[in-house]
């Protein structure tokens, strides 16, 4: 058409996809046994491409966000000037070397590389759905929700069927648009295609629990940290969650889990010092683990008290005193928690139950932060 100009990144990718030249993989109104025959044959193809899919998540992946095949620095190599000596090529890399790749530059939310695996993938590896993939991670990045979405149509057409990471990216994509039910729909198709996609686990118990669904939340919360046993944050808010379903017994062992993993979490402490008091009826375990919560404390104002008055030393308030403040709140809680004890009749005494210091089952892990991978992969993957 006269006066108009075509896009030549959208031509250029179509090009790289062998749509142009009608690809059999190509998106298109199909019906009956071919449409069936289709499928299972992109499904055989695709099947060798498939091995370690989770990694391309970018919140699952710790690869090194590097173009395969650019050139690398050399090491140790340096002129006599003290210049480096340039650099010089890498060997050739697999397709999963690109795969990994991919996911770490969407991690760090490096776009023209990602452009740049996308389109390699889909030139090299012509049966495989990862290049229309990261297409589409990089198409949902400028915005083009239309076109991420067409791509995501072809990934799984070359795939032969529904993918659990494409479901996945369905769901970050509809939740950027507002469509919650749509996202929470295609997150359940995630993690029914893959049962030990802990992202997709989390991020249903987060919206389970903020849309109160106490049991759906308690029951993803569990598959994660099936999956992910080290993450204290997450045993802490399951044992939320088991609080809200009524559930005070069976709170105390990830709290419990929760601050053997962090051992600096105030938090966790109080909160298990609060159900052995008000909930399970037992002021005494309720003494120890405050009394433990309050060294918590005093440690945590001390780090805090030195580190801050280098830069206070010409105010005159003293830092802490938010901290200080929660001190005193536990003394006095401390103090009626004593008066209540010694007001207990050795008869009415309970078996004691573990403080937070004491042995838990055993978790030989160190704490792992919770957040959301919806929002940590702001990219997508």
């Amino acid at each position: 058409m006269r006066g108009s100009k075509p896009n030549l990144m959208w031509i250029g990718t179509l090009g790289a996809l062998g749509i142009l030249a009608g690809c059999a993989t190509s998106p298109g109104p199909k019906s009956g046994a071919n449409s069936a025959v289709s499928a299972a044959e992109n499904a055989k193809r695709a099947r060798p491409f498939l091995e370690g899919a989770r990694a391309a998540l970018a919140v699952e992946n710790s690869a090194i966000c590097r173009v395969p095949g650019d050139p690398v620095a050399k090491t140790g190599l340096v002129s006599k000037s003290g210049k480096s000596n340039g650099s010089v090529p890498s060997a050739v890399e697999s397709w999963k070397t690109w795969v990994l790749a991919g996911g770490a530059c969407v991690r760090e939310q490096k776009w023209a590389e990602v452009l740049r695996i996308g389109e390699w993938l889909s030139q090299n590896e012509m049966e495989a759905p990862w290049g229309p993939y990261f297409l589409s991670l990089h198409a949902q990045s400028r915005g083009e929700s239309l076109r991420a979405h067409w791509l995501l149509d072809l990934a799984e057409k070359k795939a032969g069927g529904e993918l659990s990471i494409v479901q996945y990216e369905r769901a970050r994509q509809s939740l950027l648009s507002g469509e919650t039910r749509a996202a929470v729909a295609h997150m359940k198709s995630a993690v029914a295609r893959d049962s030990e996609l802990a992202p997709g686990h989390l991020w249903l118990a987060q919206v389970h629990e903020r849309e109160q669904m106490w049991d759906e939340a308690a029951a993803h919360y569990s598959t994660y940290l099936s999956l992910r046993p080290k993450s204290a944050a997450a045993h802490f808010a399951f044992a939320e969650v088991q609080l809200q379903r009524q559930k005070s017994q069976e709170a105390v062992e990830p709290l419990l889990r929760a601050i053997h993993l962090d051992p600096s979490s105030l938090k966790a402490r109080l909160q298990l010092a609060l159900v052995y008091d008000q909930l399970l009826k037992d002021p005494e375990a309720s003494l120890k683990v405050l009394k433990e919560a309050r060294s918590v404390a005093v440690s945590s104002s001390s780090r805090s008290s030195a580190g801050k008055l280098k830069s206070e030393r010409n105010r005159d308030s003293f830092p802490g005193d938010d901290t200080h403040l929660e001190i005193q709140q536990i003394d006095q809680r401390i103090r009626a928690l004593e008066e209540q004890v010694k007001a207990r009749q050795p008869a009415q005494a309970q078996s004691p139950r573990p403080s937070a210091s004491q042995a838990v089952p055993p978790t030989p892990f160190h704490s792992e932060a919770l957040s959301d991978p919806m929002q940590t992969a702001k990219g997508g993957g």
